[in-house]
């Protein structure tokens, strides 16, 4: 599901293994997790959740540490743009760890919590979560340690102190830039981004945010692109990408799926509606 298969191709991929897997009910509800997560990245959020229902109502049928510890739950709102229902599922998730050992775990869900809540403008509180799961990730868990550097780049570059800031940012990059984690490549770019406006000004940022928006496209991850909503540099600047491996529609063909020029998607009617707050304090980047 995270890997550099399209979108499309990968709900085909998932299809196809899900029957092929049919007498296990757990190895089902494993796909359908998959599944809930590439069809949030289309923007297909009614979907999305109802492939996370069904796999919840298997694995918690057989006691699984996973129904408990929703990640994919937290992903499919994070793509929703919804920060604050990922964060009350992140939140139920690291209580019921505390009562198992499982470090690993834990470690990946503060990081996700920090993400959560720095993109509702809590700073200080993603700050420590950051550290927090500094503290306990091991040193091979390369997607967490990427995201907590990511965050905390972002934290630091707030504060002005850009040495730090792109040093973390850098690291990120560079433990995630070997994987075809597509859209945990864009999302470290991004941040990237982020960091260089706080710290170098507009014209720094551009060309991550093009190979962000870049690796987006051919992940096929239109959510990620939309509600993100930092082509800021695109519209703000008429900035043409860089040469080289960046085409040059890509600034046109991304800002169409940023929200933008289209309506965002329906989201489930069991979802709670947005308050003026939650969309409010979305983080945003700093002015150069």
């Amino acid at each position: 599901m995270f890997g550099p298969a399209p979108a499309d191709e990968a709900i085909a991929v998932c299809e196809e293994i899900a029957t092929l897997v049919a007498p296990s009910a757990v190895s089902v509800a494993w796909t359908h997790n998959a599944l809930a997560v590439v069809h949030a990245m289309k923007g297909e959020f009614d979907t999305a959740e109802e492939f996370l229902r069904e796999a919840n109502a298997t694995l918690d049928e057989v006691g699984s540490l996973t129904s408990r510890v929703s990640h994919h739950g937290a992903i499919v709102r994070m793509l929703a743009g919804r920060p604050e229902l990922a964060e009350v599922l992140l939140r139920e998730g690291v209580e019921r760890l505390t009562e198992v050992a499982d470090s690993g775990l834990m470690a990946t869900t503060t990081a996700m919590l920090a993400q959560a809540v720095y993109a509702q403008g809590r700073v200080s509180e993603a700050d420590e979560l950051c550290q927090a799961t500094a503290a306990t990730v091991a040193p091979d868990d390369i997607l967490t340690q990427a995201i907590w550097r990511s965050v905390r780049a972002k934290v630091l570059a707030g504060d002005g102190r850009c040495d730090e800031a792109l040093a973390h940012s850098h690291d990120a990059i560079a433990l995630l830039e070997a994987t075809d984690l597509l859209s945990h490549r864009a999302d470290a770019m991004l941040d990237r981004a982020e960091v260089l406006r706080a710290c170098s000004g507009r014209e720094e940022s551009h060309g991550a945010v093009h190979k962000a928006l870049r690796l987006y496209e051919c992940k096929g991850n239109v959510a990620a692109a939309r509600e993100r909503d930092r082509c800021w540099p695109v519209h703000e600047g008429g900035i043409s990408p860089p040469p080289g491996d960046i085409g040059p529609a890509v600034g046109a063909t991304v800002c169409a799926w940023n929200g933008l020029s289209q309506p965002r998607p329906e989201e489930p009617g069991e979802w709670p509606a947005r308050s003026p707050i939650s969309s409010a304090s979305r983080s945003t980047p700093p002015a150069s």
